[in-house]
């Protein structure tokens, strides 16, 4: 029994007929991670990329980024947009991973379709179980992730011109004072 091409398709739980890249028929799994895993690497690729470019402007150019008024506030945006990348990202991965673990629950999937133990020509006795502690710890480095950059929000709030002007949300940023004594 072969396991060909598993991963990047919709899977099945019935023998296929033999095709050109796999010779013994294919016994498929239950579920497709794919684009979870995609958007999991892609939101980690992006925050790596981003952090690394912002590591260089506040070590190089400080000072220019701190003149401009538009610099902080759109690093603040893309930071909140990446914290929200972080948390679909971590979820749909856990998701994910919870479809990869039903998948490669053998016994499972077996005893739902006990045709594939038919007969002769397959063995169904010897279960190998896999793990997925790697990747729920993935998950959890996800969620981590979220709470890091939306910690990070904060301080880069601190630092957009909202703050730093002395505007707040709600009015301005001094009460009006009353003079004591005599006409206005």
């Amino acid at each position: 029994m072969a396991l060909c091409n598993f991963l990047d398709k919709e899977l099945v739980m019935y023998p296929q007929p033999p095709t050109e890249s796999c010779k013994e028929p294919e016994i498929g799994l239950i579920g497709n991670a794919e684009s979870e895993a995609v958007f999991f690497v892609f939101t980690g690729v992006i925050s790596f990329l981003y952090a690394t470019v912002m590591i260089a402007v506040y070590m190089l150019a400080d000072r220019q980024y701190l003149d401009h008024d538009k610099a902080p506030l759109v690093d603040f945006l893309v930071t909140v947009l990446l914290a929200v990348f972080w948390i679909a990202g971590a979820s749909a991965w856990a998701h994910g991973v919870s479809t990869l673990s039903t998948a490669i629950d053998v016994k499972g999937w077996l005893e739902v379709d006990g045709s594939v133990c038919d007969g002769n020509k397959y063995t169904c006795s010897n279960y190998s179980y896999s793990s997925v502690s790697k990747l729920v710890i993935s998950v959890l480095f996800g969620f981590i992730n979220f709470v890091l950059w939306s910690g990070n929000i904060w301080f880069l709030y601190k630092e957009t011109a909202m703050v730093l002007n002395g505007v707040r949300f709600g009015g301005g940023s001094q009460a009006p004072q009353i003079s004591s004594g005599g006409t206005a």
